[in-house]
């Protein structure tokens, strides 16, 4: 923008933008006036927009990104150093500037960039939770998803055409005219009618072990009983929970077992239970819960509200 306004003040003499149609500099030195400058004079509102530029440059030619006159310099993968690597993944993590204005989303294969390279960090459990969830969320169904905070599947569920609300405390920062959010712990919410499918993805395994920071969210069994009833008779249940052989706590998660999914699962009728199973960094193997091809995987259930 400066580079276009330099050459035009360059051709045409300061101020260039009287040349305009009035209304257009009428808009402007209202603009200019509210900000403090005087027509006649260099107005306020370019001197504030230069500021902001320069600052911009200094910022961008510390990264190496641009040269102090603000010309951008080639940056190619190779050229790329660890400082700047480190910014770049920092700013995509869930750390990073996104995740602190709530828009970073955990989707299943991160890539992290390095000296000379990028490379996929891993491939995690929602590259076979998402699908199993939008294969078996009924045709037409209204659904509650849960702790949905960080995941787009509410939004790809809206907008297959079934009416969604995402309950969870930090909100919800996508829109959709299918769309609802319910920025509160599950335990505190209440509907007007109940829905025709739960989906709990990566969810309950978490509550009550302060992953959710001032959720009162409970533990995992009361979820799937606050889920009971605020999913219709006849309603399905789609749980997608971390699984191996033994169960126990791993920081700020449960990983179940057979014993404990069942113990999970009281008071639902399963209809289908299978499991995804991590062979290494980037593979998962569909497979059973009773047979693990690995150390770990995911338990994929469905169920229906007896």
């Amino acid at each position: 923008m400066s580079g276009a306004r330099d050459r035009l003040r360059a051709a045409l003499g300061w101020p260039a933008r009287r040349l305009l149609d009035p209304r257009a500099r009428w808009t402007a030195d209202l603009v200019d006036d509210q900000l403090g400058g005087h027509r006649g004079e260099r107005p306020a509102v370019h001197d504030r927009l230069d500021v902001l530029e320069e600052l911009q440059r200094r910022q961008l030619a510390a990264l190496g990104a641009h040269d102090a006159a603000g010309r951008a310099l080639p940056r190619s993968l190779e050229a790329l150093d660890e400082p700047v690597a480190a910014l770049v993944n920092w700013a995509a993590g869930p750390d990073g500037p996104a995740a602190q204005a709530g828009l970073w989303f955990n989707e299943p294969v991160p890539v992290r960039v390095g000296p000379g390279r990028a490379e996929v960090l891993l491939v995690n459990e929602r590259i076979v939770e998402q699908p199993y969830v939008l294969a078996a969320v009924p045709s037409g169904a209204s659904v509650l998803d849960v702790g949905g905070a960080e995941s787009t599947l509410a939004l790809a569920l809206a907008s297959r055409g079934h009416d969604v609300r995402v309950v969870d405390p930090r909100g919800y920062p996508l829109a959709h005219p299918g769309l609802s959010v319910s920025a509160c712990a599950l335990s505190a919410l209440s509907l007007d009618e109940r829905v025709d499918c739960a989906v709990a993805l990566s969810a309950v395994e978490h509550f009550g072990l302060g992953h959710y920071a001032g959720s009162g969210a409970g533990d995992d069994r009361d979820a799937l009983v606050a889920l009971r009833s605020l999913v219709r008779p006849g309603g399905t249940l789609l749980l997608t929970v971390p699984f191996a052989a033994d169960a126990g706590v791993e920081g700020f998660e449960r990983v179940y077992d057979l014993a404990s999914l069942d113990a999970l699962l009281a008071g639902w009728e399963v209809v289908d239970r299978s499991a995804a199973w991590r062979l290494d960094r980037l593979t998962w193997m569909a497979g059973s819960l009773e047979a693990p091809r690995g150390d770990r995987g995911v338990a994929l259930v469905t169920a229906v509200n007896r």
